[in-house]
């Protein structure tokens, strides 16, 4: 039977994973990733939804979402068939988007094409006309007016992150502004925590943001331990004693794009990932796993690309691969997903007996429904 959310068979492994810990998915083409994506965020926002009434700080969850190959509409299309509403999660500060395919290779804005217009426009004149001027005290160029749908309004999603830069330290600061927001954000709060106003647009595919502006990180903590509280200089807002910090969850969408685009190698890019776990409660990663990239490369790019994966796969506390049927297609199966367990996890017994290897078949329908199952069932 397919669901909506999540299926019964995923569900242990969708269970808020242990702290530090990390989730690697693999996918190739035509088995992508995007539905199991969802399906990690609806395990951390609808259990942390239902169980907000309590005291418990297993149910203080929030999820800063990454995306390098899909804009904040796709995700928030794909939640709300799962009956997730980013917009409303974002408001009480257990969501934030960062946007890292809309502007990541835009030109600056001085130099577009449209940001001055090739000749004059005035403002019309006569008895009682005033210039029309833009949403928020901002007027347009020349006095031309904005319209309506350009203009920010109340119901678009906030605490969006759009970047603008593809170097790596730019990137990593704006999620970290980010973590740093939701990690003491309180409900109905999120939009005053102390952050770089350019860094936040106001939608799911708001304005770019300067990174560089951002304030500076803290100083980072011994993996594993939790970070410092807030200060002078410590680029996050104090928090009182009564007051305990929101675990945080980071899900990057495709970061090898990074990797592909920009001839950053490997080893910074294993590095940058690390700086980023340090700043959360566990981190779920999506790479490519394509036979040409991983078996047997030759080019620069598939040598760092298989090292990159590699990496993650060695640190990784659980590694679910989407695959195609070796057989070919089927009607009733998209393909099939494989669970192995991290070598840490193996000798451990007493964490996530819950979790075990695993190889399963899954359907997706047209409407987004997932259905996963066994061979031969």
């Amino acid at each position: 039977m397919s669901s909506r959310t999540i299926p019964p068979l995923l569900e242990p492994y969708t269970r808020l994973p242990p702290s530090t810990s990390l989730t690697l998915l693999t996918s190739v083409l035509s088995a992508s990733t995007n539905w199991l994506v969802l399906r990690y965020l609806y395990a951390a926002l609808a259990s942390a939804g239902q169980q907000q009434d309590e005291a418990s700080a297993e149910s203080d969850v929030a999820v800063v979402l990454v995306s390098f190959l899909r804009d904040g509409e796709f995700w928030r299309e794909g939640a709300r068939r799962m009956g997730l509403d980013l917009r409303r999660l974002a408001v009480q500060g257990r969501f934030a988007f960062v946007d890292g395919l809309t502007e990541l290779f835009a030109p600056p804005a001085s130099q577009s094409p449209s940001a001055s217009p090739s000749y004059p426009i005035r403002p019309a004149r006569g008895p009682g006309a005033v210039p029309p001027r833009g949403p928020l005290g901002v007027q347009a160029p020349g006095g031309a007016p904005i319209s309506a749908a350009s203009a920010p309004t109340a119901a678009s999603i906030p605490q969006t992150t759009v970047l603008d830069s593809p170097k790596l330290e730019s990137v990593g600061e704006s999620i970290k502004v980010q973590i740093r927001r939701l990690r003491t954000a309180t409900q109905g709060q999120a939009q005053t925590q102390t952050q770089s106003p350019a860094s936040v647009g106001s939608g799911l595919n708001g304005p770019r943001s300067a990174a560089s502006s951002a304030r500076a990180p803290p100083a980072a903590a011994p993996f594993g331990a939790a970070p410092a509280g807030g200060g002078a200089g410590s680029g996050r807002p104090s928090v009182s004693g009564s007051q305990q910090e929101r675990k945080v969850l980071l899900i990057v969408d495709q970061p090898d794009v990074l990797l592909a685009t920009t001839g950053v190698n490997a080893t910074d890019m294993v590095n940058w990932v690390f700086g980023l776990r340090e700043q959360v409660h566990s981190t779920t990663i999506t790479l490519a796993a394509d036979a040409p990239l991983v078996q047997s490369p030759t080019t620069p790019l598939e040598q760092a690309h298989a090292s990159f994966l590699l990496s993650l796969a060695h640190q990784a506390r659980l590694t679910v691969s989407l695959r195609l049927l070796d057989t070919g297609t089927a009607k009733d199966v998209s393909g099939v997903m494989q669970f192995t367990r991290g070598a840490d996890e193996l000798d451990d017994k007493t964490e996530d007996e819950h979790l075990e290897d695993k190889e399963l078949l899954y359907f997706i329908a047209a409407d987004g429904a997932a259905k996963v199952f066994e061979r031969g069932t």
